[in-house]
């Protein structure tokens, strides 16, 4: 896919990424299900910048229209000015 990035105090970057993933859904009941996809992006005319996503789940249904979700995302950037953190984490629940 084609992305342009604009960082304040660093150059401008666009390019051309590749996107390749891995992903897996288990239903471990008939109330609770997980899943997980994994995702390397490089920048195909430099391949040692890249972002790494891995992305996992897990859905509890309470009811037939209601659930509880439980997400957990990690994201490494090696392309992002040094000022920030190549890393990023965050969690959902709800």
């Amino acid at each position: 896919f084609y992305e342009y990035e604009d960082f304040k105090h660093n150059e401008n970057e666009d390019g051309l990424r590749g996107n390749v993933y891995l992903s897996f859904n288990y239903k471990i009941n008939e109330t609770v299900s997980s899943s997980t996809t994994c995702y390397f992006q490089p920048l195909l005319d430099n391949l040692e910048e890249h972002r790494v996503r891995f992305q996992t789940g897990l859905d509890i249904f309470l009811t037939k229209t209601l659930s509880f979700d439980i997400n957990f995302n990690v994201v490494q950037d090696t392309s992002l000015p040094k000022e920030v953190n190549p890393t990023d984490t965050d969690y959902l629940f709800g």
